[in-house]
């Protein structure tokens, strides 16, 4: 999401974005969607979204009149590989350990003594 310069008028202004330093794109910003902190919602396309590589969004706000603010930038760090996976090395699944007793099943006096 992207937070807009104070004094910037949702009916008339428009936003410019930059994703991974590719085409520009205007939004009209009173096109745009925001969430509930009243910032703009921006979706990046799934072709930049590449594992181990970042996100970077640029932003400028620009006026009717043509005025620009300065450049606003974020970056997001990009991981699509399920812990496990070994996508670094050391990476390992996550264990689960069920203590049920010796037979595999929970009877009431277990539960009462504390067996999960």
């Amino acid at each position: 999401s992207i937070e807009l310069p104070e004094g910037t008028d949702l009916t008339a202004d428009s936003l410019v974005i930059s994703i991974n330093g590719g085409e520009p794109q205007t939004i009209k910003l009173s096109d745009a969607t925001f969430d509930e902190s009243g910032k703009v919602v921006v979706s990046i396309p799934a072709s930049a979204i590449v594992d181990g590589t970042p996100v970077k969004v640029d932003a400028i706000a620009v006026d009717v009149a043509g005025n620009e603010s300065a450049t606003g930038s974020d970056t997001a760090d990009v991981d699509l590989v399920a812990p496990g996976d070994g996508d670094n090395g050391s990476d390992v699944a996550p264990t689960v350990a069920i203590n049920s007793g010796d037979d595999d099943t929970i009877n009431a006096d277990e539960k009462d003594a504390g067996v999960t």
